[in-house]
């Protein structure tokens, strides 16, 4: 996410509209519509990759930013 900060811009994106729309959403779904994005839609010189046991960090960082879409997103205890 460090290397390509707009990759989490388009996971809180996503995320707004599915909420402020009163549309539940998991995050691996949310992951699969980003992995797509970034692999045809977008002109990334370098091969990008998001690894799965990130995706839990990312929607709890959007949890973190937006505390109201809680309710529209699973979430499960993290490992330590």
């Amino acid at each position: 996410m460090a290397r390509h900060p707009d990759a989490l811009s388009l996971f809180e994106e996503m995320a707004l509209e599915a909420a402020g729309r009163g549309r539940a959403f998991g995050m691996k779904a949310l992951a699969e519509v980003v992995r797509w994005h970034f692999h045809y839609s977008r002109d990334v010189a370098e091969e990008w990759k998001l690894n799965n046991n990130h995706i839990a960090y990312i929607g709890r960082e959007l949890i973190d930013r937006h505390p109201w879409i809680a309710p529209y997103i699973t979430t499960r205890k993290a490992a330590e």
